[in-house]
């Protein structure tokens, strides 16, 4: 059945493709009002999906509707494009503090309790709490394409915030890319666009190959610029993909264990998870679940946390652009830890100094630490700082043969240090500092 209440009762209530239509006219106006778009999302859509087949459903949200009609002006218009949401065209927002205004009303009449009942007859009180993403168009001319997905990503940004609220303006050029490539992520993930690719790891006593790193990656049209597997997943987490993404490539990886498997070969696979993947306490089950389904056994399957969830819970600030230098290994004087000190401030500000390794200090270590230093301490895998770094520094000017020059190598992390041991029998494979080179140099 439809959802669709009576036109009397809801004159300002327009389908989808007419709401958008309406939205390119006002859009298409060189002088006048300007129009915005306000995306409202009842935040216990779950409920109200439960519902949604109900006949008297069909009130519960003509009831949500009534209190749309009442906030709205006449020139406005709205559609309901799910039963959990609702988009509302203001044929004149001439700024930010209209649109917010709005909003703000739109959520004082919205937010409450709404009557319905179950199968039995039994009522039950509906809460709903609403979200809304909002955009302008702040210059002439702009595509009504363009209010659409800034309002789409505003609203995604909005479930993540204490205020439920987020305005933007279609000028923000910056934010309506990130927007622009949310749509585009969204529609390759559902025509499965995405590729899991898998790293080697590699025994060096008998060269075996036991274990894979899994790493997803979106192909692109042939000279078209790549999108970085980082910036895949910050987009994801920001407009609400992350759980998509993250089943596609627990699916993809236990497909092709069990591949491998019929094969006679059952390596472990590790697989990068995001830190609200870690956070969600359901996560683990789903896995056991999905495991079992594909009869491969979870013990193989490595849990990892990705590049943003390991600088977060090594305290590492979330900085625009981060770039991380890397110094691994034992912190003492004899390793020359001050000099490492002294790049991280001569570097621009983005860049971070992390220093991960037991500390030893005594009299001689250096005074002049660095507000962008952090020290994590001794880990257990070098493999996971050097998954984060950009670059990795060691200033000893008496290092023979550090494994983690090895480690960088198979990493492919660019690594300075003195001519000195390995570095000083295989020039081309390290970069060199000269004995008498300053930090700033």
């Amino acid at each position: 059945m439809t959802l669709q209440p009576e036109a009397t009762r809801h004159p300002k209530r327009l389908r989808v493709e007419a709401l958008e239509r309406y939205a390119d006219q006002l859009a298409a106006r060189i002088d006048g009002p300007r129009p915005g778009l306000l995306a409202v999302g009842l935040s216990r859509g779950d409920r109200m999906r439960a519902l949604a087949r109900r006949p008297d459903t069909v009130e519960l949200l003509a009831s949500v509707l009534d209190r749309v009609e009442e906030a709205l002006n006449p020139a406005d218009r709205y559609a309901v494009v799910a039963i959990d949401e609702i988009w509302v065209v203001l044929a004149d927002a001439p700024g930010e503090g209209i649109l917010r205004l709005a909003a703000d009303t739109l959520r004082g009449l919205l937010d409450g309790f709404y009557a319905s009942r179950f199968d039995d007859g039994t009522p039950v009180q509906v809460p709903v709490a609403t979200a809304i993403g909002g955009a302008w168009i702040d210059v002439p001319l702009r595509a009504a394409d363009d209010l659409v997905l800034a309002a789409g990503h505003a609203f995604s940004e909005a479930r993540g915030t204490e205020d439920r609220i987020v305005i933007m303006r279609t000028s923000d050029d910056q934010r309506l890319v990130r927007a622009r490539l949310a749509a585009r992520i969204r529609g390759a993930l559902d025509n499965n666009e995405l590729e899991m690719w898998y790293q080697p790891q590699v025994r060096l006593s008998d060269r075996y190959c036991d274990a894979f790193e899994a790493l997803v990656r979106w192909p692109q049209p042939e000279g078209a610029a790549m999108v970085s597997p980082a910036l895949l997943v910050s987009i994801c987490e920001e407009s609400g993909l992350i759980g998509e993404l993250t089943r596609f490539s627990v699916n993809s990886v236990l497909r092709q264990m069990m591949s491998w498997r019929a094969l006679g070969f059952e390596p472990r696979i590790a697989i990068n998870l995001s830190a609200l993947t870690l956070k969600d306490t359901t996560f683990p089950g789903q896995v056991s679940q999905a495991c079992e389904l594909w009869g491969v056994d979870a013990s193989r399957l490595v849990p990892r946390a990705d590049r943003s969830s390991l600088l977060q819970a090594w305290g590492v600030p979330a900085l625009r652009g981060l770039r991380i230098l890397l110094y691994l290994g034992r912190i003492s004087s004899e390793k020359n830890p001050q000099f490492f000190m002294d790049v991280v401030e001569a570097l621009p500000p983005n860049w971070v100094g992390l220093m991960v390794g037991p500390a030893y200090f005594d009299a001689s270590f250096p005074q002049r630490s660095s507000p962008r230093v952090v020290m994590t301490g001794h880990l257990d895998h070098a493999a996971d700082p050097l998954s984060v770094a950009d670059v990795a520094l060691l200033a000893s000017p008496t290092e023979g043969g550090p494994i983690v020059l090895l480690e960088a190598w198979a990493m492919r992390v660019p690594f300075f240090m003195r001519r000195t041991g390995i570095a000083a029998e295989h020039p081309h494979g390290v970069f060199l500092l000269g004995d008498e080179e300053s930090p700033a140099e």
